[in-house]
């Protein structure tokens, strides 16, 4: 295991001969098109064993558009022991352009990793459900001051007469500032982790707090698991 990080360096034929001379490896991994033609071939020529995973072609802006580009990464496609594509589409591909390493249609990892934290925030909400039943529930992710705004003139019209909409804000920065400009917007507000804390306590008056309470999140790290929270979805920074 090595925890150390470290820049390819250009990608000239020398560079990448002194690069593999001195790192001697067993095996390198390339992701996705992030290909280095000469470094590739250094690898190679050492016996190194090299895969690309989460395959995908270049931009169609200047990959099939010029002819040196499409030579180059199909040179670079070739030297690989094995290729892994995020789908078939890719895969379909890669096939038609005569590569010939072999490859294996798989997934994208970047998505099945955020289906997996999906599931989970799904599975273990913050927020239970029985105690936000009795409203629309609009979670503002990482919202901005001119969001925050927007989101609040317009729930308060929505809610003039009887409380439909209960909004949980959770702000982009969660300062003390951005939390006390969020509470001047509303009547009603309650932090989540006094929230969360009641809960914990078994607090008998919790319902009646939070039944007519928009919910500010005053901590980081809980905005995709209140997202499972959400009938709308609000994604700050359009404004402003």
């Amino acid at each position: 295991y090595i925890n150390n990080a470290l820049y390819l360096p250009i990608d000239t034929e020398s560079n990448a001969k002194e690069f593999v001379d001195i790192l001697k490896p067993d095996i390198a991994n390339f992701v996705r098109y992030d290909l280095w033609l000469n470094t590739l071939l250094a690898l190679n020529k050492a016996n190194c064993k090299n895969f690309l995973i989460c395959a995908a072609k270049p931009s169609e802006n200047w990959f099939s558009s010029k002819k040196l580009a499409k030579s180059y990464f199909m040179h670079s496609y070739n030297q690989f022991q094995h290729i892994f594509t995020v789908d078939a589409i890719q895969t379909k591909y890669l096939q038609s352009i005569n590569v010939t390493s072999p490859i294996t249609t798989l997934s994208d990892t970047r998505s099945d990793r955020i289906l997996y934290l999906v599931n989970i925030a799904q599975s273990q909400k913050i927020i239970t459900d029985e105690l936000l039943n009795n409203s629309v529930n609009l979670v503002a992710g990482s919202s901005w001051q001119k969001d925050e705004e927007l989101i609040s003139n317009a729930v308060n019209i929505i809610n003039k007469n009887e409380f439909k909409i209960r909004v949980i804000y959770t702000p982009h920065l969660p300062t003390l500032n951005n939390i006390e400009r969020i509470k001047s917007y509303h009547k009603n507000t309650i932090l989540l982790s006094d929230l969360l804390n009641k809960v914990e306590n078994n607090s008998p008056f919790l319902e009646q707090e939070i039944a007519n309470s928009h919910i500010i999140v005053d901590s980081i790290g809980k905005l995709l698991k209140l997202y499972a929270n959400a009938d709308i979805a609000y994604i700050g920074g359009a404004f402003g």
